[in-house]
């Protein structure tokens, strides 16, 4: 029986980099999405390792993971600034329009259609439309945001999963990848972890995926603090300070 290695995060936290991290570390495949085994994705890598795990990468609610009939022997959740996380979303999802939709039945089933909408829509907009995703949910933008970001990995937090920082990888991996490893029980030589790390590496990763650099943005830090207008910073400030201090996020 394999043991299946769920990693979860809210859309634009960083699961993509993170989950094909661990399965390097691991030395197993990244078989996909959670639940979805038999759709093809773009991020999936290491079909021909051999190992005891098997890594997945997950956006599914606490409740919806477990729905899967599949054993899980760990959960990594990974959480970002949901500020950035409004930011990367920005320049990702297109903003459907449901009445524009109803009065063209048709073209609700062509991507194009929402591509030509989001055409005329001021980044203005789309960061508005962002911003109430990430606070209260809208699955109208992707499905896997129906919910808050902080309804989404409250429950995770309840259940004591492992929670790493998108921003701690990012700033110092192999303490990161340390900790992953020793909640795996998995032991695996410096050298190795520093080569996962290197082969893995958000830029050099980019460069290799060229075909997907849209799912591969940029992937840094801290972009809010001069992307975000200081009313938004209070809207953030109003609605998720105490979530902000747990996760030793910068208030302002």
């Amino acid at each position: 029986m394999k043991k299946n290695i769920v990693i979860v995060g809210y859309p634009k936290s960083g699961t993509t980099w993170i989950a094909r991290l661990v399965a390097e570390l691991v030395e197993c495949p990244l078989e996909g999405a959670w639940g979805f085994e038999s759709v093809t994705t773009a991020y999936e890598e290491g079909r021909k390792r051999t190992s005891d795990f098997i890594c997945y990468k997950s956006h599914h609610t606490f409740n919806e993971i477990y729905s899967v009939k599949k054993g899980i022997y760990k959960i990594i959740y990974v959480v970002r600034d949901p500020r950035d996380i409004v930011i990367s979303s920005l320049y990702y999802f297109n903003i459907s329009n449901p009445t524009l939709k109803k009065i063209v039945p048709f073209a609700s089933s062509y991507k194009l259609f929402d591509k030509i909408v989001n055409m005329f829509l001021s980044l203005k907009s789309k960061k508005i439309a962002m911003i109430n995703m990430v606070l209260n949910g809208d699955s109208t933008i992707n499905r896997w945001c129906k919910v808050s970001w902080k309804d989404h990995f409250m429950p995770y937090k309840k259940n004591n999963v492992l929670f790493v920082r998108y921003e701690d990888m990012l700033s110092n991996p192999l303490n990161e990848c340390e900790i992953i490893l020793n909640e795996l029980k998995i032991l695996k030589s410096r050298k190795h972890i520093l080569n996962s790390i290197e082969n893995q590496e958000f830029n050099n990763k980019k460069k290799l995926n060229n075909a997907n650099n849209k799912l591969m943005r940029k992937g840094a830090s801290n972009y809010w603090l001069n992307e975000f207008k200081d009313f938004e910073k209070d809207v953030f400030l109003k609605k998720l300070k105490n979530e902000l201090l747990t996760f030793n996020y910068k208030l302002k």
